[in-house]
């Protein structure tokens, strides 16, 4: 029987083949966020689903995929009170995880694990292990695969909680006539799951047998215990202890006090999520044409760098590409130019210049290349108008000088022809695509040589700073003709002994490869977000890879960098063989999908708890840019001819995809620039929280005291938000009142015990 997902009609098993192979190389991130093995997620048949989310297949005791479970790892999720880490794809059913390689699983001991994290925990050590989907479910499931499989002897790894406890030992129950030999183990008692104990490092496999050999089941009515000779029974409390250094810097049991009035066990607190390390999604790379995802691959592998960088810049040269050329209408009174501006974030040393030159090499060649072909013409043009402004000189002297009418009329006339001529001289420039060090001022000469076109593409903000006001005399930003290049409003320049300026359909790409220095920056201007200025940018920051780079990096292919530079170079020809924009329209299901993204963000937009509300500026642009980048995507699929067909579907779907990705990545950059309040906040106390340690815990009220004289915290009312974000975070714990007592609340917070 074949499981069906209902909303695409296909089988589970063949939604999982396709997640699969668009994993690609973004499982080794995943591995390395889990702490597992990149070998133990393939052997669970993991992929990426269109969220960038790891989904692990569910089977039935056969190994039939009945079943897709998502892995969810958002730090709003669960600030929003949505705690639940996985989600089930619809109509699916739980089953079990059970890894591709799984040999002759009737030798030796099988693990039998809680969750398909734990399970490719127990993999990544080399064990042969499954795993149910959670404390409570696939009991019949696991004794149907072990009696299939014949299995022998069986160890289940419960969690350090209840619920763990208590399933563990329904398992056993379930598992009595089916395996023989079936033992007990758990973590030790400072780590919730095995998996957060491989964390630790301290935890291998030759531990884990051990601890197994030492191990029995619980013991149940009518059956002996397993081995009671040779097994003591092995529970939470008689767990292996060994030295753990605590907060104190000193090392100590587990089982020993550290001090402090809250708990030193984690036993009773949820997993950390931190806020110094969002947990942001990757970019969807299998959205991109192939030219360009392949591109951005071999950069990435090249220079060892997050796909991230690479693939966003490739977006903004693609509607640079497009600029002055296309126009995309999704509504008949609705239209975007497909220009893009981007802000790509990461820390010093990730290869941010070679990036950028490795993706601009097309756009330089094509410049140069095209500025020699224009140079004979550009010389007779500007001699062709030296010789209409001196032929006007001159007839305009002699007219002044000339005393008969007749002969000053008919010099007059000529006069009058001349400066037809010299207004109607088609001048050729020489073409510039890119600039970086520019002033709005000469920005706009740049825009109307260049037919209302240009780029600013580099790994440095110097642009950023120049609008805000470096070389103005009073330090004031002058940001419209910035402002004017995203949205194509009309650019008009009149200064004093300056010739004016009309630039119509003024489109500027902005790409820039920053440090979060830079961006933590752009706060102090108030101009740059109070304009609209960060509300135009997709924010990228992609997770680094310092620290795991090796000194062997595989070369860019010749005939991946040769496409990828063929199919810019054929867009940018239309820049040369034709004028005037054409209009980029939608099909029908492609205007079906962005207006169901559309209603998705209005939704998030609304004040009363839409998590996009803090950042609604940004928010309500981002259908727009959905837009662009879908205009861009069906660009490289159709380089030859881009304006010849609407935009269909599939592009429409990766701008998206692209779009949901941009999401989480902007939350973090208002984030840091201060654009969530509350969240900013919350990141304070965050870092005064190792000074309460030693006491274990911390009242409302001392933490007010600390804040109040900032703009944010004026009462201590303005604290429960940030501290309830701590708590849902587990960061912190509310202190419980002594029953025996009676009054106010203690308003006391215990401490995590390992900060």
């Amino acid at each position: 029987m074949n499981w069906i997902e209902p909303r695409t009609g296909r089988s589970f098993a063949e939604l999982a083949g396709q997640y699969q192979a668009a994993a690609g190389g973004k499982l080794e991130a995943h591995a390395r966020r889990l702490g597992v093995t990149v070998d133990a997620l393939r052997d669970l048949g993991c992929g990426i689903d269109i969220k960038d989310e790891l989904v692990f297949p569910m089977k039935d005791a056969e190994g039939r995929i009945v079943g897709l479970r998502v892995r969810i790892a958002s730090i709003r999720a669960i600030i929003d009170g949505k705690p639940l880490r996985y989600r089930t794809a619809e109509g699916g059913h739980n089953g079990l995880f059970i890894p591709d390689n799984t040999g002759n699983p009737g030798t030796g001991t099988l693990f039998i694990c809680e969750g398909c994290t734990d399970t490719a925990a127990m993999l990544s050590l080399g064990l042969a292990a499954i795993g149910r989907p959670s404390a409570g479910d696939g009991d019949r499931l696991v004794a149907d695969y072990c009696r299939r499989n014949g299995i022998a002897e069986a160890v289940i790894v419960g969690d350090n909680d209840e619920p763990g406890r208590i399933g563990a030992e329904r398992l056993v129950e379930s598992l009595a006539k089916a395996v023989p030999d079936v033992r007990v183990i758990y973590p030790v008692k400072s780590h919730k799951d095995i998996r957060e104990e491989l964390l630790s490092g301290k935890l291998t496999a030759k531990i884990l047998q051990e601890r197994a050999m030492q191990a029995t089941g619980p013991e149940l009515e009518g059956r002996a215990p397993t081995r009671p000779d040779e097994r003591p029974r092995q529970t939470c409390e008689t767990s292996p202890q060994y030295p753990q250094k605590s907060s104190r810097g000193s090392f100590e049991d587990f089982g020993g006090s550290s001090g402090g009035s809250g708990p030193q066990s984690l036993d009773d607190w949820p997993d950390l999520i931190r806020l110094d390390e969002p947990d942001l999604p990757f970019f969807p790379v299998n959205g991109l044409p192939e030219p360009l995802a392949e591109m951005a691959l071999a950069v990435a592998r090249s220079l060892e760098i997050p796909v991230d960088m690479p693939a966003m810049i490739g977006l903004a040269i693609g509607g640079l590409c497009l600029s002055g050329r296309a126009v995309v209408r999704p509504l008949p009174d609705w239209t975007e130019s497909p220009n893009l501006y981007a802000m790509i974030v990461l820390d010093p040393g990730e290869r941010k210049s070679q990036t950028v030159r490795r993706m601009i090499e097309p756009l330089e060649r094509f410049e140069t290349e095209e500025n020699e072909r224009r140079a004979a013409g550009i010389r007779e043009s500007q001699q062709r108008r030296t010789l209409l402004e001196k032929r006007i000189e001159k007839l305009t002297a002699r007219a002044a000088a000339e005393d008969q009418l007749a002969e000053r009329q008919k010099l007059e006339e000529i006069i009058h022809q001349s400066n037809c001529d010299l207004a109607e001289l088609d001048m050729i420039h020489s073409i510039r695509l890119l600039t970086n060090d520019v002033t709005p001022e000469r920005l706009a000469v740049l825009l109307a040589q260049n037919e209302g076109r240009i780029g600013i593409i580099g790994a440095e903000g110097d642009v950023l700073d120049i609008v805000g006001g470096r070389y103005s005399s009073d330090g004031r930003s002058n940001l419209g003709t910035v402002l004017a290049g995203y949205s194509g409003d009309t650019i008009r320049v009149d200064r004093q002994n300056r010739e004016p300026i009309l630039v119509r359909d003024p489109a500027i790409t902005i790409c820039l490869a920053i440090q979060y220095d830079v961006l933590k920056s752009l706060k102090r201007d108030k101009s740059f977000r109070g304009r609209g200025l960060l509300a135009r940018f997709c924010y990228c920051q992609p997770r680094s890879m310092i620290g795991e780079r090796s000194i062997h990096a595989e070369p860019i292919p010749e005939s991946v960098s040769s496409r990828y530079s063929e199919v810019v170079t054929r867009l940018l020809q239309h820049q040369t063989v034709s004028s005037g924009q054409r209009i980029l329209d939608l099909t029908h299901d492609a205007l079906t999908l962005l207006n169901g993204f559309r209603a998705d963000v209005e939704y998030r937009l609304r004040k009363d708890g839409g998590d996009l509300s803090p950042i609604a500026d940004w928010g309500s642009k981002l259908p727009g840019m959905a837009v662009r980048i879908a205009a861009i995507i069906h660009a490289f699929c159709l380089p030859d001819d881009p304006f010849g067909q609407s935009i269909g579907p599939d592009a429409m779907e990766s701008g998206v995809r692209i779009g949901e990705y941009l999401i989480d990545h902007a939350k973090a950059a208002f984030q840091c620039m201060g654009g969530d309040p509350e969240m900013e906040q919350a990141q304070k106390i965050v870092r005064l929280l190792p000074e309460y340690v030693a006491a274990g815990s911390v009242s409302k009220r001392e933490l007010f005291q600390r804040f109040k004289h900032s703009s944010c915290c004026r009462t201590a009312e303005d604290m429960n938000r940030p501290l309830e974000i701590l708590v849902q975070l587990g960061y912190l714990k509310p202190e419980s009142k002594d029953p025996g007592k009676v009054g106010r609340p203690t308003g006391r917070f215990l401490l995590r015990p390992d900060l």
